[in-house]
C-alpha cells in the first residue's frame, strides 16, 4: 500500500467533501423580502418569520410548545430558569460536551456537577447521574451526542424518581428519535442550536422545545424582556432581549425545508459505515441503542484503540487530514477545557463556590478516555457523499492502520513544543496574554493548569535539580512579585480568623497572593529530610507530601526527564490528586510519561535545553502575569 499522505503519500481523497452550509436563491430571497418588509429584528415577538419557523420545527421534531431565540446556549439557560432554577441549586451535566452545557447553568446561577459518560455511547452515564444526586439537585442536562442519543429510559425515570427537571441538550440531534419520539420532547425541554455548523442552521439562532404551555409562556417571556406571554397577558418575567430576529428565522424556514432530504442522505450511509469500519482493526463502532429509532448525523464519533495503532487520536486524525478525510479529536473532557475556565470571570457562581470547580486528572476516566485519546469525529458532510464518501474514510483509516508503526515513530519524533521568544521589550501589553497561545500553543495547556490552580487559591511546586533548580527558582521568582487578584480562602479558615483578634486583618492579608514554592530549597527541612530519610533522592517527594493537596501543579524540571528525585515527586504528585507538568528535553524520559502535560524542548544537549527552557518560561510567566498582576490586569478578550 502507498505510503500515507503525512509522510509524502498520494491522498486517498483528492477532492473536496460538500460544502456547508448549502445555499441557493431561496435563501437570498428570503433574506431580501426581510430586508424590503422592513421587519428585521424580534420585536414584537413573534414576527411573522419566527412564528413559521417555530411550527415547521414543530412539525418536524414533535412537541406542542416551542420558543425560538437567539442561540442554542441561551436556550438551556432560560429552560433553566423557566422551570425556576436558580442560585445554589446543582444541575447534573456530562463531562464530555460543548462548554455551553455547562455554562448555561452557570448564567441560570445553578452550579454544574459533571458526571461521566458510558464508554459504549460516549452520552452521560445513568449511574453516574443516579449517584451525583443531592438535596440542592434540581435537573440533569442530558447531551445527544455526535450520531448517539442519551438513554433516555433510564434518565426520566431518575428524574421522575427524584423530582428533576430534563433539559435536553439536542444541538446535535435535530430529526433524532428515541422510540419513535422526537429528541427535545421526552425531557421537560429540548434545546437545539442553529449555529452555522449545525445540520439545521440559520448562521446563529436556537429553539427550545417546551413540555408545557406554561413553561412556553414563562421561557417567552424570559426572552421578551420580561413580557407576558400567557393567554391573560399577566404572567410578567424579570427577562432581557434573547428573541431570534427575521433575518435568522427567515434563513431557518429555507433550512428546514432542505432538512428531510439532507438527512435522508446523511443516514442512508450509517449502516454502510457502521458495517465498513467495524472490519478495521483497533476500531470500535460506538454501541447502537435499538431504542433509538432516528439517528441524526451532526457528527459521527467512532473509538479507536491507541495500543493497537501505536498513537492517540489526535496523530490518527492528523493522518486522516492528510488523506482528504475531514476528522478530528472532539471535545476536551469538560475539566480541561480552554473554552470552560470559570475562574477567569468574576460571574458569581465561580466566585461563590471555587472549590466545586476545581477539578483533577482522573476524576472523569472515561470523559478522558474518549476526549483524551480515542474518539474521532468525522464531519457530517461525509455523509452527503455518497458511498464513495464513507469508502474514502474506511480505505484512508485502512492506510493509517497498515502504516501504524511508521506513523507512531514519525509523531514521537517530533518535537513537542514550539519555542516563543519573547520581544526584548519588558512592558507587555494588556493584550499579550492572549496573543501568546496563539504564538506559542504547547504553552497554553500549562498556562491554564497554573492559572487555574492560583485562582482557586493553590500551591504551585516547582523541583529540579542543578541548573533546572535555578530554573525553578526563577520561574518561582517571576510569579510572586506584586498582585492584583485575591486568593480564596476556605469557608472554615474564615470563620477561625473572623473569631480571633485582628481577625479582619489576618483576613485581608492573607488573601493576596500566588503562591509557588521550590522542593529543596529549604535548606533546613531539606538537611531533615534527607537525615531521615534512607534514600537521599526521596526529599522533593518527601516535601511535597507535606506540604501539598489535591488540586495544586507540580512542575518538574529535568533535562533527560530521569531525574530520580523529580520522577518520584511526580509519582506522589499524581498519588496525591495534583496536576503533573513537566519541562524535559526532547526524549521527555520517565517523567513526561508520569506527567499529564509534557513540554519537551528540541534539543538532546543540556545547555541547549535550558536555553530552550528559559525561553519557554520567561514566555509562560508573562502569560500568567498578564492574568493576575496589578500592572496589565486583562479581561477575556
Amino acid at each position: 500500500m502507498e505510503k500515507p499522505a503525512l509522510l509524502g503519500g498520494t491522498p486517498v481523497r483528492k477532492t473536496a467533501y460538500p460544502q456547508w452550509p448549502v445555499f441557493d436563491e431561496r435563501d437570498i430571497e428570503a433574506v431580501t423580502n426581510v430586508v424590503k418588509s422592513g421587519n428585521w429584528g424580534g420585536f414584537p415577538y413573534p414576527g411573522p418569520q419566527t412564528a413559521e419557523f417555530i411550527r415547521r420545527f414543530l412539525a418536524l421534531q414533535g412537541g406542542e410548545y416551542a420558543v425560538a431565540m437567539i442561540n442554542g446556549t441561551v436556550t438551556m439557560e432560560v429552560a433553566c430558569r423557566a422551570a425556576g432554577i436558580g442560585w445554589g441549586d446543582e444541575i447534573i451535566v456530562p463531562a464530555y460536551t460543548f462548554q455551553a452545557t455547562a455554562a448555561a447553568p452557570m448564567a441560570a446561577g445553578a452550579l454544574p456537577v459533571f458526571v461521566d459518560i458510558d464508554p459504549e455511547t460516549y452520552c452521560i452515564d445513568p449511574h453516574a447521574v443516579e449517584a451525583a444526586i443531592t438535596d440542592k439537585t434540581r435537573a440533569i442536562i442530558p447531551v445527544h451526542l455526535g450520531a448517539q442519543m442519551a438513554d433516555m429510559d433510564a434518565l426520566m425515570d431518575i428524574a421522575e424518581r427524584h423530582n428533576l427537571i430534563v433539559i435536553e441538550d439536542c444541538a446535535h440531534a435535530h430529526g433524532a428519535k428515541w422510540r419513535g419520539q422526537g429528541a427535545g420532547t421526552l425531557g421537560h425541554f429540548g434545546s437545539f442550536s442553529l449555529q452555522s455548523s449545525k445540520i439545521l442552521t440559520a448562521g446563529e439562532g436556537g429553539i427550545l422545545i417546551c413540555k408545557t404551555q406554561e413553561l412556553a409562556d414563562r421561557a417567552a417571556s424570559i426572552i421578551d424582556c420580561g413580557r407576558p406571554h400567557d393567554a391573560a397577558g399577566r404572567l410578567y418575567t424579570m427577562g432581557a432581549n434573547y428573541r431570534m430576529g427575521e433575518l435568522q428565522a427567515a434563513l431557518a424556514n429555507v433550512a428546514i425545508e432542505r432538512f428531510p432530504q439532507q438527512a435522508q442522505e446523511r443516514e442512508a450511509m450509517a449502516a454502510y459505515m457502521d458495517e465498513a469500519l467495524s472490519e478495521i482493526p483497533g476500531v470500535r463502532v460506538l454501541k447502537r441503542d435499538l431504542r433509538h429509532t432516528r439517528r441524526s448525523f451532526y457528527r459521527y464519533i467512532f473509538a479507536i484503540d491507541p495500543d493497537i495503532f501505536g498513537m492517540t487520536h489526535d496523530a490518527v486524525c492528523r493522518a486522516l487530514r492528510a488523506e482528504g478525510i475531514p476528522a478530528d479529536a472532539g471535545y476536551p473532557p469538560m475539566h480541561q477545557y480552554e473554552l470552560f475556565q470559570p475562574h477567569l470571570s468574576r460571574l458569581p457562581v465561580p466566585s461563590a463556590f471555587p472549590e466545586q470547580l476545581r477539578f483533577h486528572p482522573g476524576q472523569f476516566p472515561e470523559s478522558e478516555r474518549a476526549a483524551l485519546r480515542e474518539a474521532v469525529w468525522l464531519n457530517e458532510n461525509v455523509f452527503r457523499a455518497g458511498s464513495q464518501g464513507v469508502d474514502d474514510v474506511v480505505a484512508a483509516l485502512r492506510k493509517v492502520y497498515e502504516h501504524r508503526e511508521t506513523l507512531a515513530a514519525h509523531f514521537t519524533s517530533r518535537p513537542s513544543v514550539t519555542v516563543y521568544s519573547p520581544p526584548a521589550t519588558a512592558a507587555a501589553s494588556p493584550s499579550t496574554a492572549y496573543r501568546l497561545p496563539a504564538t506559542c500553543p504547547n504553552l497554553l495547556p500549562i498556562y491554564r493548569e497554573i492559572t487555574r490552580c492560583f485562582a482557586a487559591g493553590g500551591t504551585l511546586f516547582l523541583c529540579g535539580n542543578g541548573g533546572s533548580m535555578a530554573d525553578a527558582l526563577h520561574i518561582s521568582g517571576e510569579l510572586l512579585k506584586s498582585y492584583a487578584r485575591r486568593r480564596t480562602l476556605p469557608e472554615w479558615l474564615r470563620e477561625k480568623l473572623a473569631a480571633q483578634p485582628d481577625g479582619e486583618l489576618l483576613t485581608r492579608n492573607l488573601e493576596p497572593g500566588l503562591r509557588a514554592i521550590v522542593l529543596g530549597a529549604n535548606t533546613a527541612l531539606n538537611s531533615a529530610v534527607a537525615n531521615d530519610m534512607p534514600d537521599r533522592d526521596m526529599n522533593y517527594a518527601q516535601e511535597l507530601l507535606a506540604l501539598a493537596r489535591p488540586g495544586d501543579v507540580l512542575l518538574g524540571i529535568s533535562t533527560s526527564g530521569n531525574a530520580r528525585n523529580v520522577i518520584y515527586a511526580a509519582q506522589v504528585a499524581r498519588a496525591l490528586g495534583m496536576t503533573v507538568i513537566a519541562f524535559t528535553g526532547e526524549a521527555g524520559g520517565r517523567l513526561a510519561e508520569l506527567s499529564d502535560i509534557a513540554l519537551r524542548v528540541p534539543a538532546r544537549a543540556t545547555a541547549r535545553v535550558q536555553e530552550l527552557h528559559i525561553q519557554c518560561y520567561h514566555a509562560l510567566c508573562e502569560m500568567v502575569e498578564n492574568e493576575f498582576f496589578a500592572e496589565a490586569v486583562v479581561g477575556n478578550q
